[in-house]
């Protein structure tokens, strides 16, 4: 018995010290750049229409950290002028302009909004807006590629766009404020190209924040149409093609950014296993630790339980394999690919099914932390394309106004050749849209309207799908799924204390 025993533990002994080795010397092979493959793939889709010439991603890039730099300076300043704590708007942010207070009181939010107008006259003067005009030619925009792992590659600069398209969005408002038609129109189009430009750099978080600066783009211009309209036909003509050019032929298809971010994936993969020539290799836990930034040399962790070592490869053959690995993605992205071209309720399903495998992984799978964030995707996209849409479908309705003395049409149907074919049903559900010739009552939340709001004197929205009800009351305003509201109100003001009690009348 004791020689049986003694047998048995020499076997493990000797199979601990080959998987010891085995992980020791375990080395991933880099066979592609997929960083590059990314950059060649985009400049070739830009030079196809804008023709020949070089990236002009460094142009970009200083124009970005100018307004990141800009931002900061502006935003210390302000808070160190700050002087009343008890103030809710005592912040630095341009988007006070056109925001609409929920709290405070009326001397203190107009005390933000005349410092918010005076940072952004500091914007001006710094000569942003200049900037911005040679940002908007920029034609030819890739990330350089690299060497290293292609989750290095991702923009350091993406929160400058979204400043950037804030300050747009105040600057349009003012000028709409003021009738100045050209820089209204000038801004809100150079917030839509800013959120083009983004939204195809590579990558999902790029693609969120271009969604991130169009929406803005779009709330901008409706929020200025409903208090201050537009002057003339040509103008409403000139919105109708920038929306068509940038909105719409210009939106990156998602299925785009789901290719690049299996790349993303795939990269992960060289990375972080062995290649047996086969099509399969054994998982490295220490490298997969180092490019997710897992902080390996710490230790303590299920990926990495001894640090920055060999010994922490010791349990790779726990962890799938790299075909098991391949096999996954691409069982995964067939159903993200499904859920992002899938119409209607055949998008249902598939977002189902989807979900529905994500449920299933465990921790033997090292990429289920990377696939969660893909599963709602599809659902922002969905929404994009319906506002996009239904933008169109609204300035269709205000070129009829405008020829029928401001008189809204009784049914889309009157609105003849102004609504291509095309147009007459939102590109989700294909269902006709639903219009009211009266205006809406509530805001996106489905809260009754406060005094001081603004509506649209008609109702527009998709219509949801057959039998699917939202379980929160927003949802049935933004929800693809339930219907996405396109003629949004402005709420009207909720201070915290009545305007009486602080002087006003």
């Amino acid at each position: 018995m004791l020689l049986v025993l003694a047998f048995v533990v020499l076997i493990v002994i000797v199979i601990l010290g080959i998987e010891f080795y085995l992980g020791a010397t375990a080395k991933p092979t880099i066979s592609e750049n997929y960083t590059e493959r990314i950059h060649d793939a985009r400049l070739e889709r830009q030079r196809a229409t804008s023709g020949p010439g070089l990236n002009q991603f460094p142009v970009f890039e200083s124009h970005m950290v100018f307004i990141r730099e800009l931002n900061d300076r502006q935003n210390e300043q302000w808070r160190n002028a700050a002087g009343n704590h008890d103030d809710p708007w005592d912040l630095p942010s341009l988007d006070l302009i056109y925001a609409v207070p929920d709290k405070g009181t009326p001397e203190q939010f107009a005390h933000a909004q005349r410092r918010a107008r005076e940072g952004l006259e500091a914007w001006r003067r710094e000569g942003v807006f200049e900037r911005t005009a040679e940002l908007a030619n920029l034609r030819r925009l890739a990330r350089p590629p690299h060497e290293g792992p292609v989750i290095h590659m991702l923009l350091p600069n993406l929160g400058a766009t979204r400043m950037l398209a804030r300050a747009q969005a105040a600057r349009a408002h003012l000028a709409a404020e003021r009738g100045d038609t050209e820089e209204w129109l000038t801004a809100i189009e150079e917030i839509c190209v800013l959120g083009r430009q983004i939204g195809d750099m590579g990558f999902l978080i790029d693609y969120l924040v271009g969604i991130a600066v169009q929406s803005l783009g779009r709330a901008t211009l409706l929020q200025t149409m409903l208090k201050h309209g537009v002057p003339d036909e040509a103008t409403l003509v000139h919105l109708k093609a920038m929306v068509e050019r940038e909105l719409i032929e210009g939106a990156t298809p998602v299925a785009r950014v789901l290719n690049n971010e299996r790349a993303f994936v795939d990269d992960i993969i060289q990375r972080t296993y062995t290649d047996s020539g086969d099509g399969n290799g054994r998982f490295i836990p220490r490298e997969y630790s180092k490019i997710l930034e897992d902080n390996a040399a710490t230790g303590g962790t299920v990926l990495a339980p001894f640090g920055d070592n060999a010994f922490s490869n010791i349990h790779g053959r726990l962890f799938f394999d790299r075909r098991e690995a391949n096999e996954w993605a691409d069982a995964q992205w067939a159903l993200y690919l499904r859920s992002a071209n899938a119409p209607g309720a055949e998008a249902v399903e598939a977002d189902r099914e989807s979900e529905a495998a994500l449920e299933d992984l465990n921790w033997r799978n090292p990429l289920a932390p990377v696939a969660g964030a893909y599963t709602r995707t599809s659902f922002t996209s969905r929404v994009d394309r319906i506002q996009a849409h239904g933008l169109l479908v609204l300035l269709a309705i205000e070129q009829y106004r405008l020829g029928h003395e401001g008189q809204v049409p009784n049914a889309l149907d009157e609105l003849g050749d102004l609504l291509p074919e095309r147009l007459r049903t939102d590109p989700f559900t294909e269902q006709p849209w639903d219009y009211q010739p009266t205006p809406r009552t509530l805001d996106v939340d489905e809260k009754p309207l406060r005094e001081g709001a603004l509506a649209w004197p008609y109702t527009l929205r998709s219509r949801g799908l057959p039998g699917m009800e939202p379980n929160r009351p927003s949802d049935r305003n933004s929800h693809a799924y339930y219907g996405v509201l396109i003629t949004v109100p402005i709420q009207g003001p909720d201070y915290d204390e009545p305007w009486p009690e602080h002087g006003g009348g």
